[in-house]
């Protein structure tokens, strides 16, 4: 099913990330991962192509809007085109609750949590759509459901990823295309 199927992940260079990127090359997929730590990600792509798949990772900022675009420009001229997205990348941030947590900490998550989603979804889409269709995943929480003491900046881009991920199963939203269809795991939606 994933044969030859291409898929970029950020935040694959750890945790639930490299578990995803690692689970996509066993079955078949050609996996692009794109995170801040770029040793990690070597890392996990060592691990594919020693088990015989392929793999490549960049230097990916989420929240820059060039470093998304040149991984999926990466993706499209390396392997052809995007099939699946995984859009992992996020921080916890501070847990010092909404009084202690600093400006700076709260911009930091806001910007890499549900801004670096945005900025994926926004130029995934329409590489998907050359396609005519794919499929997206974002990394959402339990938080962005019922909220938590703590974490407030983590929770409240939980909550704004689960919005955005509803918005973006409007197929209005991304094309027009009323053909589009979305369903999901928490936080995510495909078209076809």
């Amino acid at each position: 099913m994933m044969t030859g199927k291409v898929v970029v992940i950020t935040g694959g260079a750890s945790g639930i990330g490299r578990a995803a990127a690692l689970a996509f090359a066993r079955e078949g997929a050609r996996v692009v991962i794109g995170d801040v730590n770029v040793s990690g990600a070597e890392s996990v792509v060592a691990t594919i192509k020693n088990a015989g798949g392929e793999a490549s990772c960049l230097l990916v900022d989420v929240t820059k809007a060039a470093d998304i675009q040149n991984m999926i420009g990466h993706a499209a001229s390396q392997y052809g085109g995007l099939d699946f997205a995984f859009n992992n990348a996020g921080l916890v941030g501070s847990v010092a609750g909404i009084v202690a947590t600093s400006e700076e900490d709260w911009h930091s998550v806001m910007a890499t949590n549900l801004t670096g989603v945005w900025l994926c979804m926004k130029y995934e889409i329409p590489e998907m759509l050359k396609r005519g269709k794919g499929a997206i995943v974002n990394n959402g929480s339990v938080t962005g459901l019922v909220g938590m003491p703590g974490p407030i900046a983590n929770v409240a881009t939980k909550h704004g990823v689960t919005g955005l991920t509803k918005v973006g199963r409007s197929p209005i939203c991304h094309s027009g295309n009323p053909s589009e269809r979305c369903g999901a795991w928490r936080c995510s939606f495909s078209f076809n």
